[in-house]
């Protein structure tokens, strides 16, 4: 936890992850074990509506974090920021995408009140990978918050 670097290329990971793991669970159609898709979704219920949104949210958050880190690369000389602040941004950017996962999980799930349904086996991969995804921006928000306070 000495080496900011290393912390930095840790968390770039874990943020990289989770980013990927929002494509899959915003175009995958498997959010429950019948297939269920999100999009489109103005035809579905009210929790499930909410879902999509927030996922699409997520994954405009998402699109801008990785143009950020396109800039980083491409210019890096012209971003006026040191390592510290780099993480802080890091920082925000996973712990807004944690609470994000973690909400579209729990309207999902909240939607089947689980007296009606087995939760556990009508819930599908993408589901499955929000609740990863979730734990894994919790990750990278902890390790960048870490590196922040560190350096």
């Amino acid at each position: 936890m000495d080496n900011p670097k290393l912390l930095r290329k840790i968390n770039l990971t874990l943020i990289l992850i989770t980013c990927q793991l929002i494509l899959i669970i915003t175009f995958g159609g498997g959010w429950s074990s019948t297939g269920f898709a999100l999009i489109p979704y103005p035809s579905l219920y009210w929790w499930a509506s909410t879902t999509a949104i927030i996922l699409y949210i997520a994954l405009a958050i998402t699109f801008l974090y990785i143009a950020w880190l396109v800039v980083q690369v491409v210019y890096p000389d012209k971003i006026p920021l040191d390592l510290k602040n780099i993480m802080f941004i890091d920082m925000i950017v996973s712990g807004i995408l944690s609470l994000l996962l973690i909400f579209a999980f729990s309207f999902f799930a909240g939607g089947f009140n689980g007296s009606t349904y087995s939760i556990f086996r009508t819930l599908g991969y993408s589901f499955w990978f929000c609740v990863i995804a979730a734990i894994t921006g919790v990750g990278s928000m902890i390790s960048a918050g870490l590196g922040w306070f560190r350096s």
